[in-house]
Order: structure tokens, then C-alpha cells, then sequence
């Protein structure tokens, strides 16, 4: 009796971010048209609540509300209220894999926000038909929260 053959067609999992990803790094992989999902991550000081839809079967788009527990909003504005980050993100495939060429995608994270989170990239998997292993080129703006707030 031989192994039981297993599918090479990995289901596309959800980023820290709440698109599909590897933790917080983005994949060119999608969801099939028509998918909704809602997610929650925690990656300390930040709290993500991630609202998700895959309209079509080359657009990924999703709204994120964020939790910043170690900054405030201020005594004058909120009291002791932990600090609040709304954006949206939207990822689009601009190619199909083949069996010779892999699949392409660009994104862009917080293009509608304060801007704290935001980032573009390009991604495509390294290898065709083997999903773990990305090439990206992504230029991102993260920086310290406390300069955001001043």
C-alpha cells in the first residue's frame, strides 16, 4: 500500500495583514473570486482586524482597523484611548502562472489612511507551482510611531 498522494495546490492563507500571505510578507497567490474573510491578528503593540473580499479573480481588496496599544491618542483628544489606524489595501494580479512563468501581482498597502502602514510591491513566487518560496521588491514606510504622533 503506497502513500496517499497529496495536492500540490496549497490553499492561499491570510497575512498579519489580512490579505493572502506568509506572516506579514505578501504573496502573489489569491483567494477565488467571491471570497470574503475577516481576520484578527496580534503582533504586540499592534491588533489587526482585517475585513477582506476577492471580487474578482485578479483584484484582492481589504479595509484594517489597527490597535496600537503601547501610543495614545493624547490626554486632550481621547483621554488614555490606545492610538487607532484605519487603511485599505488593494492587490492585483497583473499575470497567470504557467508551468514556465509565475504569477505576478502588485500592491498597495494603506492606499486610503493616515499613510502609517503604507507600502507597494511587486511579488511573484521564485519558483512556478511551489507556492513557500517569494521573490518581492517592496518599498514600505514604516517608522516609529512616536514620530508619526508628533
Amino acid at each position: 500500500m503506497g502513500a496517499p498522494e497529496r495536492s500540490r495546490d496549497l490553499r492561499p492563507t491570510a497575512s498579519d495583514w489580512g490579505l493572502v500571505g506568509l506572516l506579514q510578507t505578501p504573496t502573489a497567490r489569491m483567494h477565488p473570486a467571491g471570497s470574503l474573510g475577516l481576520t484578527y491578528s496580534r503582533t504586540d503593540p499592534y491588533g489587526r482586524l482585517s475585513v477582506v473580499t476577492q471580487p474578482f479573480d485578479w483584484m484582492e481588496a481589504g479595509f484594517r482597523y489597527v490597535d496600537v496599544s503601547n501610543q495614545l491618542y493624547g490626554p486632550a483628544i481621547a483621554g488614555d484611548q490606545t492610538y487607532k489606524d484605519k487603511s485599505f489595501d488593494v492587490k492585483l494580479r497583473l499575470m497567470q502562472e504557467s508551468a514556465w512563468l509565475p504569477q505576478l501581482a502588485v500592491g498597495i498597502r494603506d492606499l486610503a489612511g493616515t499613510g502609517l502602514f503604507a507600502g507597494e510591491y511587486v511579488v511573484a513566487p521564485a519558483k512556478p507551482r511551489r507556492p513557500a518560496w517569494n521573490n518581492a521588491f517592496a518599498k514600505n514606510r514604516y517608522v516609529e510611531i512616536s514620530q508619526e504622533l508628533e
